[in-house]
């Protein structure tokens, strides 16, 4: 057997984990019928994943999910890698928005039928990425990188942050921005570095109200400046806008728009799915 761990390559991480999960395997010990469907809800959970990771890719290029996805389960969660070069964090950002409404109807309707509350959590974030795979008799895969890392980080964080359900990492909210919106999104980030008397009030402010006003045209709340554990510099966190993420508001409905590139039947069939 051999290891090869391939060149870094670009990619966006979303790492989703259901809540509740372990406190649940508790309460269904003795009770078969129960056990079963928390077992089905993971099997729902695992085609959740599945399905949304597919159909935030283009029509054209569906038919190369096997290439430019990766899926893999943590048992009571999933990691999944999209690695298209040209596309990998709108991707991303749109298959965590048709993960978020269908594991919100998943997680209702088991809250509903057991009275035990679940939820969940996501992650999402940019960079670059390294394969590793082993052959062998048994062969193996996987991939690994600061991004995964740092998904896997912001998902626990969404534990602790009020009304917030997904959050993302300022890596990929600047290459979204650059790739939706056109904006140069580190210029206007470290406008918000700037120290005190460089620049004047009214550029300062002006940087700011362009900030805010890319989040909002994102869905997008800025949380704070936080240091993940294991990385060294801080990274510019934002939870989606529960308010503002839902079809019919104007905004959220451009931004699917977007990233379905307006193209009428992939945009029917994600507001279908939303």
């Amino acid at each position: 057997m051999y290891t090869v761990v391939e060149e870094p390559a670009p990619a966006s991480a979303v790492v989703l984990d259901i809540r509740g999960f372990t406190n649940e395997l508790s309460a269904t010990v003795g009770d078969p019928e129960g056990r079963a469907g928390l077992l089905g809800l993971l099997a729902v959970m695992n085609g959740v994943v599945v399905q949304s990771a597919a159909l935030a890719l283009a029509p054209a290029i569906r038919a190369e999910v096997g290439s430019l996805v990766h899926v893999g389960s943590t048992g009571d969660g999933a990691i999944v890698v999209f690695l298209d070069p040209a596309g990998h964090a709108a991707q991303a950002t749109l298959a965590t928005l048709l993960m978020r409404a269908a594991m919100q109807r998943v997680c209702e309707e088991y809250s509903a039928r057991t009275g035990r509350e679940l939820s969940f959590g996501i992650g999402v974030e940019s960079g670059t990425v390294n394969q590793v795979h082993a052959s062998g008799p048994l062969p193996l895969g996987t991939y690994i990188g600061e991004c995964i890392n740092a998904a896997a980080r912001v998902e626990v964080l969404t534990k602790e942050i009020h009304r917030t359900d997904v959050i993302f990492c300022n890596d990929l909210v600047g290459l979204l921005s650059e790739q939706l919106l056109g904006a140069d999104y580190p210029r206007l980030m470290r406008g918000q570095e700037i120290p005190a008397g460089s620049i004047s009030d009214g550029e300062y402010l002006s940087l700011e109200r362009q900030l805010v006003e890319l989040n909002r045209q994102l869905c997008l709340n800025y949380l704070h400046m936080h240091v993940l554990r294991g990385f060294g510099a801080p990274k510019a966190l934002f939870r989606l806008s529960k308010s503002s993420a839902s079809l019919g508001n104007p905004r959220f409905d451009r931004m699917i728009e977007l990233l379905t590139g307006g193209e009428p039947a992939w945009l029917a069939q994600v507001r279908a799915a939303l």
